[in-house]
């Protein structure tokens, strides 16, 4: 009897088991001869893909990069258009406000931004006169070389072109 429930608690089970592990192996022995033309195909795509993937990567990325874009400056605009509403419907009605708001526009552009403005013209044309007059000066030093040299040297042929005749004697 202690044999019985024995075979029934351990080989019973083991016989399906190993009824089980037959099937997959004669499965696995079916599926053999195509399991290297599988692994080739597969490694072809993985190939294939390597090479592909990059490009792939670029134009998704440029594409979420666009749609990105393209959200941000719709909640920009959005924003924008929200702040302008404000300031026309809420803001600008109040008389004392819009007057304050008109004041401060007149202080900074008027009074402020364009006495700058002026300073920066005048800085850019002396700055675009500035910068040939030096290229002019440059390219003219080499004329004036010489006479530099001229001017300083002690030799009597070149002090003469410079004599200035003197009167020693009348001659009648």
């Amino acid at each position: 009897h202690g044999l019985r429930n024995l075979h029934q608690e351990k080989v019973v089970p083991q016989q399906s088991l190993v009824a089980k592990l037959n099937l997959s192996v004669r499965a696995l022995e079916s599926s053999a001869p195509n399991l290297q033309l599988e692994t080739s195909d597969v490694l072809a795509n993985v190939t294939y893909l390597k090479g592909e993937l990059p490009a792939w990567a670029t134009r998704i990325l440029r594409n979420v990069s666009e749609c990105f874009l393209a959200r941000e400056m719709g909640y920009f605009s959005q924003y924008v258009a929200w702040v302008r509403e404000e300031v026309t419907q809420r803001i600008a009605t109040c008389q004392p406000l819009s007057g304050a708001l008109d004041n401060s526009r007149v202080i900074l552009c008027d009074m402020v931004a364009d006495p700058w403005n002026a300073f920066w013209f005048c800085l850019a044309w002396c700055t675009f006169f500035l910068i040939p007059s030096i290229i002019f000066a440059v390219k003219t030093s080499k004329y004036f070389r010489p006479i530099r040299k001229r001017l300083s040297s002690t030799s009597s042929e070149e002090t003469q072109l410079f004599h200035i005749p003197r009167v020693t004697s009348l001659k009648l």
